[in-house]
């Protein structure tokens, strides 16, 4: 039986939780981006600029952390203020408490993503690699896990110790 690759291609976004390395209890629900939908992005942030006569093209940092954190991060829970500090450089004012949750919100997601290189790197592994979100099979799982750093484990399918 012969069968089209077309036929199997799947439509509907493929999601996962992954909790955050260093910060237990983070958790990210983040959208797997195919090859597709990356080259948009990354077409849709290059920019033109000129210097003296010369036009390059570069990335607009800025604005691929917005397009990421739009298209990849669709979630979080577990982010408490404490944590904020392993992320990106802040200042903590005296009215909030350690353990106050820091919501999720497009917003606050594409400032992460802009301002923690960490969470922005970390992210982008995740989201290219299909095997984090498409393993089924557990001969599967555990050849590719052999292979992994535990950070890098979908946090719904790691093996505990």
């Amino acid at each position: 039986m012969s069968i089209d690759i077309k036929s199997l291609v799947k439509t509907t976004e493929t999601s996962r939780a992954f909790e955050y390395p260093g910060i237990e209890g983070f958790i990210v629900t983040l959208v797997y981006l195919g090859r597709s939908k990356m080259r948009s992005i990354n077409n849709k942030c290059t920019v033109s600029r000129f210097k003296g006569n010369r036009q390059f093209q570069t990335v607009d940092e800025a604005m691929m952390a917005k397009e990421l954190s739009t298209a990849a991060v669709t979630g979080w829970d577990g982010l408490k203020v404490k944590h904020m500090k392993l992320l990106m450089p802040v200042q903590l004012g005296d009215t909030l408490k350690a353990e106050d949750l820091v919501k999720y919100t497009e917003e606050n997601a594409e400032l992460l993503m802009e301002h923690s290189i960490d969470f922005g790197n970390w992210v982008e592994d995740i989201i290219l690699d299909i095997q984090r979100f498409t393993l089924q099979d557990k001969k599967s799982k555990e050849a590719i896990e052999g292979n992994l750093p535990d950070t890098l484990k979908p946090f719904d399918e790691k093996i505990q110790p």
